[in-house]
């Protein structure tokens, strides 16, 4: 009981939270320098996908005594993993370092020697996993964007079962060109399930904004197609053509992801990223650039739009 009271007065202690608080403000403020704002190039793309974030589900528990590659090891019981700016970062990892500060701005706010705080306590280590996968192959990977074009004019996304079946075919329409991947990158976390909508929407528009406009969207059962004219490219201008593939998707399962740095490593965690379980499955984003056959997304254009990519 004693133990209970002093750990009590430890988290109601004013200097804690301004200590706490002084020590969040650089991360954010070293963040928001290191982190430029991404160019726009003149390359159409498309997206597919639908959420199921309205639809009831059982969320997980986790133990935050753990970590993994990109995530930050908790002592103090707060429901967060904090992402290593050196394995990943960029938008991914300043949204969801914003988003955990507010999540223990809140937690702090709350008196914790109420009769309610073990169950608010129990209800913010409900965590749900983000990831963003992306992929940059070679131009002449036809057969992918012939898979992705189809997916997107026909593609039911107004389902959770349809859903799976677009991230189980984009899946494996980018694992049967892997001869031609070039580029690479693949970022995850666990965070509080009340945050992840509104990171998943974020990261959404960080990612569609990079776009110069969307020829297809199919999106929660909605399709809208749009003709914009293809800029033809002079032929000496070719050079170094690229096409990149986005995955972003949050879901109420913990996967097991290795070391994605290598081909075989992001190989590996795409298999596991695509046989995720209907029921699972929260969110889905399949995005890419360029979209129309006469544009070109140059060596110059995707590392400047994509900086977090790895030569693979």
């Amino acid at each position: 009981m004693n133990s209970q009271l002093l750990e009590f007065s430890f988290w109601e202690n004013p200097k804690f939270k301004k200590s706490l608080f002084a020590l969040l403000l650089p991360i954010l403020a070293a963040s928001l320098f290191f982190i430029q704002p991404t160019k726009t190039f003149a390359a159409n793309g498309a997206r597919i996908g639908g959420s199921n974030f309205s639809a009831p589900s059982i969320p997980r528990t986790k133990s935050y005594n753990s970590f993994n590659s990109r995530g930050y090891r908790s002592n103090i019981g707060l429901p967060f993993f904090i992402p290593i700016y050196g394995l990943g970062g960029g938008a991914f990892g300043l949204l969801l370092l914003l988003g955990i500060s507010g999540v223990i701005a809140n937690t702090l706010r709350n008196n914790i020697n109420s009769p309610s705080s073990e169950s608010l306590l129990q209800k913010e280590s409900q965590t749900s996993t983000l990831i963003q996968l992306q992929i940059a192959l070679l131009s002449t990977a036809k057969n992918l964007k012939s898979t992705l074009t189809q997916l997107a004019q026909s593609a039911n996304t107004s389902d959770a079962q349809g859903l799976k079946k677009v991230l189980e075919e984009t899946s494996l329409a980018i694992l049967r060109s892997s001869e031609l991947w070039v580029y690479g990158n693949l970022e995850y976390a666990q965070i509080p399930i009340k945050n992840v909508e509104n990171t998943f929407n974020k990261l959404s528009i960080n990612e569609r904004s990079k776009l110069k406009g969307e020829s297809i969207s199919n999106f929660s059962g909605k399709i809208d197609e749009i003709y914009f004219p293809d800029e033809q490219k002079k032929p000496e201008e070719q050079i170094n053509e690229f096409i990149v593939v986005t995955i972003l998707m949050a879901s109420n399962q913990t996967l097991s992801i290795k070391d994605s740095s290598s081909s075989e490593g992001l190989k590996d965690s795409l298999k596991k990223i695509g046989s995720i379980s209907n029921s699972d499955l929260l969110a889905l984003e399949i995005i890419w650039q360029p979209e129309g056959d006469a544009e070109i997304l140059s060596q110059e254009e995707l590392v400047t739009s994509y900086p977090n990519l790895k030569h693979l």
